[in-house]
């Protein structure tokens, strides 16, 4: 069946600088939604008298943004339940692009990544191009995205039961949620419907989400270890990364040419990251690059640890 209508649902906390480009860009689009819900997760700014002139808000009473996203889920009528967040900025396309893929009958969702980062920090620069270059050849249909840009079928959103609710903050449940979905039908992959999107414009931020995706993949890949075999969306490569840089981290305690050895390796890895960075950025963000890799990669390796001390500290670390 091909779907008609579109719901856009929208998870929100202290959104108040993005929210209003947010939603000015999703009723611009192309194709008109159906209706356009904001869910505000207990909001102290004001992100709820800014959405109120521009969407349905609805409150979750803090219940993290996968919660969030279900309660807007059941209180939407499309036939299609689209997902961003409040910091990304759509195309004017976005919603088009969407619903045409879906005249595929075999596909019951469809995932993107970004177009482009707002702000002109480096370290919000550095985050888009790396995720632009981890993601930049992922196949036609995939197993694993992320949910500032994902659709799906709302009768297949229900069958799945929504996204999970146990983590600690937005971190992986998208994951976990659209590989759920990918069991029951085809997820395709839009390399050419991205958002432009705010990331963490602070080191100490970027660090810090880092590390709650680091720890609570460790704790994902043990409650479902199918998902060691897919090709997620955070791609392969910064697994291994984090498995280098805990090597570098050893030896410490072994000769200082060792430790140099491990962090040019790290920088290889990166080579084509880091020519991205020259290119778009010039020699100082190169510069700045070189260090933030290597802060990042050590970062994850403290990640892994802490995901590893929950899994032996709780006994049911997801329900």
């Amino acid at each position: 069946m091909i779907p008609k209508t579109v719901s856009v649902i929208i998870p929100a906390y202290n959104a108040e600088r993005t929210i209003v480009q947010c939603l000015q860009a999703i009723k611009q689009q192309s194709l008109p939604a159906l209706e356009v819900i904001v869910v505000d997760d207990g909001s102290k700014d004001l992100t709820v008298e800014l959405a109120k002139k521009l969407a349905v808000v609805i409150a979750s009473h803090r219940k993290g943004a996968g919660g969030a996203r279900n309660t807007g889920v059941y209180a939407a009528r499309g036939d299609i339940v689209v997902f961003t967040d409040s910091d990304c900025i759509p195309n004017p396309d976005w919603l088009k692009k969407i619903s045409d893929a879906f005249k595929e009958e075999t596909v019951v969702a469809v995932a993107g990544g970004y177009s482009d980062h707002r702000g002109e920090k480096f370290i919000g620069k550095f985050a888009f191009w790396e995720l632009s270059r981890r993601r930049k050849n992922m196949p036609l249909y995939v197993e694993t995205a992320v949910s500032n840009n994902f659709a799906v079928r709302s009768e297949v959103f229900k069958k799945v039961g929504g996204f999970a609710e146990f983590f600690e903050g937005a971190t992986l449940e998208d994951m976990v949620f659209s590989f759920q979905v990918s069991r029951i039908g085809k997820v395709r992959w839009l390399q050419d419907n991205g958002v432009s999107h705010y990331f963490h414009e602070t080191l100490r931020g970027y660090l810090q989400q880092q590390f709650a995706f680091g720890r609570d993949t460790v704790v994902v890949y043990k409650k479902i270890p199918a998902l060691l075999s897919v090709k997620t969306h955070q791609g392969r490569l910064i697994y291994f990364e984090t498995l280098i840089a805990g090597l570098v981290i050893f030896s410490l305690f072994r000769p200082w040419s060792w430790f140099a050895i491990g962090v040019c390796i790290l920088w290889c890895l990166n080579f084509k990251l880091l020519g991205d960075v020259f290119k778009y950025g010039g020699p100082m963000m190169f510069v700045q690059a070189l260090c933030v890799i290597i802060v990042r990669d050590f970062n994850m390796v403290l990640s892994v640890v802490a995901g590893c001390i929950k899994i032996m500290t709780q006994r049911n670390p997801i329900e």
